[in-house]
């Protein structure tokens, strides 16, 4: 102490300002400012450049209804017509897990241990219900009018995908996803965005906050892929979907029609904020039936929902080249 307090005597002060200018100066560990930079890959990771133009096939009721109501019909993924909905891409993302936690520790292998403890009572099929309403690149294509085109007697809808901001509201979130159906693919997306997403956590501090964060970023990228997979025999569908998902403190109740000998839950979507028409391209008459009858029926209905054909939303009428026998 005598030998540090003689040395001390001995510097200038300006010598003592600057170091404790220093001393104070030390970096401060970042409690996971880079929670933002999780929202960023998570977004990146769920990014998509849909085309211009989506495509709807439905029946003559279905297309009236929802021309005239201008929503969308959004129905829960448990009541899809595959059995595999949301759980498609559930092994994927525990072997990229389970690839990624051999030979790494700290706050990254505490992180990975829990993902992998609790993904399966955490994945987004198992904790809530994802709506979905579906469109396709597809146009005009024969597998479409077979299996949602009344068999080529109903309608296809061309619906113009806007560079505009959609419908907010604290009910409930919303996005448009592209379906992925190859396996490589998705695993080679789950294992770039972990990667980035745990680059991330291995900056910060071994905090109870900071796996908090990390898990949960790991969480909502498992629950997009889960949300964007499906199994490659629907390969033929090119689905795009519409996905609404209900806040925790949501008031909205689903309703329910009867399908197939079953009620099943559906909420009503739109698509355009502001009271704004859905915005149509064109309208494709399916193969199956009278075209002088069909096109004037589209008409009426058109004019029927306030659509007027000066309308920038007002579409051209076509009928489909496709035979479905």
């Amino acid at each position: 102490r005598d030998h540090s307090a003689a040395w001390q005597a001995q510097v200038p002060r300006s010598r003592k300002r600057k170091l404790k200018r220093k001393r104070t100066r030390r970096p401060v560990p970042n409690l996971l400012s880079v929670d933002r930079m999780f929202d960023v890959v998570v977004d990146d990771s769920i990014r998509v450049s849909p085309p211009a133009v989506l495509y709807h096939y439905t029946n003559w009721d279905g297309a009236r209804g929802i021309l005239t109501s201008q929503h969308f019909r959004a129905r829960a993924h448990q009541f899809t017509n595959d059995a595999a909905e949301l759980k498609t891409a559930d092994d994927v993302v525990l072997d990229v897990a389970r690839d990624l936690r051999g030979g790494v520790s700290g706050i990254v292998g505490n992180v990975l241990d829990l993902f992998l403890e609790k993904f399966p009572d955490m994945s987004v099929g198992h904790i809530m219900t994802v709506y979905l309403a579906c469109f396709s690149m597809a146009r005009d294509d024969p597998e479409q009018w077979r299996r949602y085109g009344e068999n080529g007697h109903g309608v296809c809808l061309g619906i113009r995908v806007l560079d505009e901001p959609g419908p907010v509201s604290p009910e409930f979130g919303s996005t448009l996803v592209k379906v992925e159906y190859s396996e490589s693919s998705l695993r080679e997306s789950v294992k770039r965005s972990f990667h980035q997403l745990l680059s991330l956590v291995a900056r910060a501090e071994l905090t109870r906050q900071n796996v908090e964060l990390g898990l949960n970023a790991l969480n909502r990228v498992a629950a997009f892929t889960s949300i964007a997979a499906k199994q490659p025999q629907w390969a033929v569908e090119q689905e795009f979907r519409h996905v609404t998902v209900l806040h925790k403190n949501s008031t909205i109740t689903p309703e329910y029609l009867e399908c197939d000998g079953k009620r099943v839950p559906y909420l009503r979507v739109l698509v355009r904020a502001g009271g704004k028409r859905i915005a149509l391209a064109e309208i494709v008459i399916g193969p199956d039936q009278d075209p002088v009858e069909a096109m004037g029926r589209m008409q009426a209905i058109l004019g029927d929902a306030g659509y007027q054909p000066n309308d920038p939303e007002y579409p051209r009428i076509e009928l489909s080249h496709m035979r479905t026998s």
